[in-house]
């Protein structure tokens, strides 16, 4: 095969760092979705939570801060591990399990 370009190595170095550490960032695995399925992140959408090595999203600290932190952006959606609870007006929570249900949601936004 022809020798790698620039951009792929470094796209490569970013999704073998990403398989092999021990937690991903959401935002993260949604932004590689988002390259993969070439489609935007749904517009005022953020990602908050941990993604371990078998797809299962987790919570992580702060997380009512971060919630606010989204609002006070301008963020009006969030996907948060499942079971997560906020109650700030304006902003909605999507509850995610795994990577599979975060992915789907950048390749098959809502109409």
């Amino acid at each position: 095969p022809p020798p790698l370009t620039p951009a792929q190595k470094r796209t490569r170095r970013i999704l073998f760092g990403l398989i092999t550490v021990c937690n991903v960032l959401l935002a993260a695995v949604l932004a590689v979705a988002s390259a993969c399925y070439d489609k935007p992140v749904p517009p005022h959408t953020a990602a908050i939570g941990e993604v371990g090595l078998t797809g299962d999203v987790r919570p992580v600290g702060q997380m009512n801060a971060r919630l606010k932190e989204c609002l006070r952006l301008g963020y009006t959606s969030v996907l948060v591990p499942e079971g997560v609870r906020g109650d700030l007006p304006g902003l909605r929570l999507v509850p995610i399990r795994n990577v599979l249900e975060a992915s789907s949601l950048v390749a098959y936004p809502a109409e």
